[in-house]
Parts: structure tokens; C-alpha cells; sequence
């Protein structure tokens, strides 16, 4: 069952990204030279729609008049990326074919046979391959080297010569909205709430870039921070979806239909700000 489902949606995956080049919204990157795995542009139609997007979506959140757009750099030092984390726990689990040395996720080689590989530790990915043997995507062989972590992130070297300082390509672009919060407060006249919100690029270093534009090593996030003081009551209107039900997740009933308001007042939405995220991003 999980095989049959994971190769109708390869199959679907596939025609779809076929569409999109023909059509101009999706194009293979550097293909004259070969073309990059995980590297794409956005052609004639696809770069005007995806600008389009961007503007639509910060115009809906900037709509709300305390949160502010903002541009950071896609070089980060890494001290910054140590503090958040990064640096030590940013990675996937890889293995190598032992016969091609192709390279490969190992989560990746077991979706057909596990509903929810990408859950598994280092150690069950390991005793699952030795059971599965899955073929090499690349020779077909199923003789694989134990796994291993991989992190994620594009090293560089900020300056030149033994001045250089060590920092990577932004995995994500949250880090320079946290490290401006500073600036942000001030401007906000030091008043909370308020928030930042950035469109720009992102960069992992993929083990095995696929599924179309979903695993790339360079895409487009578009990501809002927004700053509260917990201890500060805050009273969200929630009359505009008064009379709207979402489909919510409770963790005591399951699936329900409630009105985010209700859903609030319950605590199935553990804090006001959250549930008016959650409408607005509704909205959008």
C-alpha cells in the first residue's frame, strides 16, 4: 500500500513538473552545461507569478500596521548559526552505495516500505535498510554504507585570506529577524506587539535533491517573526469569523469544527495570538 501510493505520487509529481517546463513556469537550471540537481529558475511566466505571490502575501500581512518588511543577508557568520542551533543538529541522515558511491538519504530509500521514515533514528534507519536492501537508485545495487548525519548548510568564508571568518548560506531567513529585533524594538518605539516579515532565498545543501520544486538547494521563503510579551493580555478581534468553523485538531477529541474564537476560549488554541494567526493566515 505505501508503495503503490508513494509511485502515483512520483508519477504525478512527474507530469506536473513536465507541464511547467513546457509552459515556461519552471525551467532546469544551467541546462547547457548540464543542469544542477536541486537548482531551477523561474521562467518567463513563472518569475512574474512568483513576484506577483510575494507582493500579495506581504501586503496581507503588512496590512496589519505593526508588522514591518525587512531584508537581511544571505550570508550568515557562524556564530549565528551556532547559537540557533544549526550547526549542531541542521542535518539529514545519508548513506552511500557501496558499488557507485552514489549518495542517497536514507529516509529517502525506505518511503516505500515505511509510512514515516523521515521519524526514524539513525540506528532504526540503519537495521531497516539492512532489512529492506533497497536497489540503488543509480546502479541498482543494494549494498549500502551505515548512515550517517549530514549537515545541511553551504559553508563559505567571509573575507579573504587568514582574516577570513567562517559562516554559511542562510538555511532559512528567520535568523536575521531574530538578530535585528534591537532595531525592530526601537523602531516600534519600544512597544510590544509588533512583527518582521522577509521574502528572500534559502540554502540547503541537499543529499539528494527530487520531487520537483519540493527538495531544492536554493528556493524562496517567505517568513513572518511576530514579537509579544507573554505577560501581557492581549485582546484579538475575532468577530470577522465569528461565524466560521475551522477544522481543527484537538489533542483530547480528534478532529473538530469549531470557530476560532470557541476554539481559543477552550484552550484547543492555547493563545489568542496564535488562533488570529491562524485566521488571518486563513484569509490569505
Amino acid at each position: 500500500m505505501v508503495r503503490a501510493m508513494a509511485e502515483e505520487s512520483g508519477s504525478r509529481l512527474e507530469r506536473m513538473s513536465g507541464m511547467l517546463k513546457r509552459r515556461g513556469f519552471i525551467l532546469p537550471a544551467f541546462e547547457i552545461h548540464g543542469g544542477s540537481k536541486g537548482l531551477y529558475d523561474f521562467g518567463p511566466n513563472g518569475g512574474r507569478l512568483r513576484n506577483r505571490v510575494n507582493q500579495i502575501w506581504l501586503d496581507h500581512w503588512i496590512s496589519l500596521g505593526n508588522v514591518a518588511e525587512i531584508s537581511c543577508p544571505t550570508i550568515t557568520p557562524y556564530e549565528v548559526l551556532e547559537a540557533s542551533g544549526h550547526v549542531g543538529e541542521f542535518s539529514d541522515f545519508m548513506t552511500a552505495c557501496l558499488a557507485c558511491d552514489d549518495v542517497s538519504r536514507a529516509d529517502t530509500l525506505l518511503e516505500k516500505d515505511h509510512p514515516n521514515p523521515d521519524s526514524l533514528s539513525k540506528l532504526e534507519l540503519n537495521d531497516l535498510l539492512k532489512v529492506v536492501q533497497p536497489e540503488c537508485p543509480s546502479c541498482g545495487s543494494n549494498q549500502w554504507a551505515p548512515v550517517i548525519a549530514q549537515n545541511l548548510m553551504f559553508n563559505t568564508t567571509i573575507g579573504a585570506g587568514n582574516s577570513g571568518r567562517a559562516g554559511f548560506l542562510r538555511p532559512e531567513t528567520a535568523q536575521g529577524m531574530f538578530t535585528s529585533f534591537p532595531s525592530l524594538y526601537r523602531h516600534f518605539r519600544e512597544k510590544l506587539p509588533f512583527g518582521a516579515i522577509q521574502v528572500g532565498k534559502g540554502y540547503r545543501n541537499e543529499i539528494s535533491p527530487r520531487q520537483g520544486m519540493i527538495r531544492l538547494r536554493e528556493f524562496n521563503m517567505a517568513e513572518l517573526e511576530y514579537f509579544i510579551d507573554p505577560e501581557m493580555p492581549l485582546d484579538h478581534d475575532f468577530t470577522k469569523w465569528s461565524e466560521y468553523e475551522f477544522n481543527l485538531i484537538s489533542e483530547a477529541k480528534g478532529e473538530i469544527k469549531l470557530s476560532i474564537s470557541a476554539a481559543v476560549d477552550a484552550g484547543i488554541v492555547r493563545h489568542g495570538t496564535v488562533g488570529y494567526f491562524i485566521a488571518m493566515t486563513h484569509d490569505f
